[in-house]
């Protein structure tokens, strides 16, 4: 939404609005990201669900995290609380190249994955 449609909005000027958006983002506060739509991109996308043994240190599920991320195919890593541990997102171009990003993620990581879902 641009700065003038947020001050029609609440009454402020484009101006007004544009200031306090910079002031709030040189503060931390405000932070502005963009969502690709990989389906509109014509790609598969995925969340897979990650439950880990609890016994894992923390230092261990820091090193699986950063695995998650590098993989070429993830776009999101985050740790959650439930009855899962981590929501990995993941795409593809196809749903034989999602499948294979779904195995290299969790592949080899018995060690510490109890169990995933595929969503």
């Amino acid at each position: 939404m641009s700065d003038a449609e947020i001050g029609r909005r609440i009454g402020l000027s484009k101006s007004a609005v544009r200031w306090r958006r910079i002031n709030l983002q040189k503060r931390g506060c405000l932070f502005i990201s963009a969502y690709l739509r990989f389906d509109k991109l014509g790609y598969n996308y995925a969340f897979v669900l990650i439950k880990l043994k609890p016994e894992i240190p923390k230092e261990q599920i820091i090193q699986f995290k950063k695995k998650l991320m590098e993989h070429e195919h993830t776009f999101e890593v985050y740790e959650i609380w439930g009855d899962y541990d981590i929501l990995v997102g993941t795409f593809g171009e196809d749903i034989s190249d999602l499948r294979k990003s779904v195995v290299e993620i969790i592949q080899g990581e018995n060690c510490i994955i109890i169990k995933y879902y595929l969503m």
